[in-house]
């Protein structure tokens, strides 16, 4: 299996990192390719720390594949708890109606990590 690249991706309260700053509370996938994930972030794990939990929404649009692996069972050392995952493997191996604008994302939450391939993806955090 080749070497994975991770890129970490900046969200409003930074890079985020370690197993506790991501708490999935909700997996809804609609089948016309709308991936939400719903939770709580730790925000003192941020590059941007914030002293308290808050309540995200993040929605990939176009999603072509999607994976869930429990965390112990993902033998991967990543750069965060959200990366893109660059020049990625699955990605190459998807035909179908991939194009050049989908890319492969990992998200990785306190008990789980969720691999997607998407066209894009929009995060919101409620900073109130």
């Amino acid at each position: 299996m080749a070497k994975r690249i991770f890129r970490p991706i900046e969200t409003p309260i930074g890079i985020l990192n370690s197993r506790d700053a991501i708490y999935l509370d909700s997996f809804e996938y609609e089948l016309h390719g709308l991936l939400k994930l719903t939770g709580e972030l730790n925000g003192k794990l941020a590059s941007k720390p914030v002293d308290k939990f808050l309540k995200y929404l993040l929605t990939f649009s176009s999603v072509l594949a999607f994976k869930v692996i429990e965390l112990d069972s993902w033998d991967f050392k990543c750069e965060s708890s959200f990366d893109e995952i660059v020049d990625s493997e699955w990605c190459k191996t998807l035909g179908g109606k991939i194009t050049p604008l989908h890319k492969h994302y990992q998200v990785q939450t306190y008990d789980n990590v969720n691999e997607v391939v998407a066209s894009k993806f929009n995060i919101t955090i409620d900073l109130d």
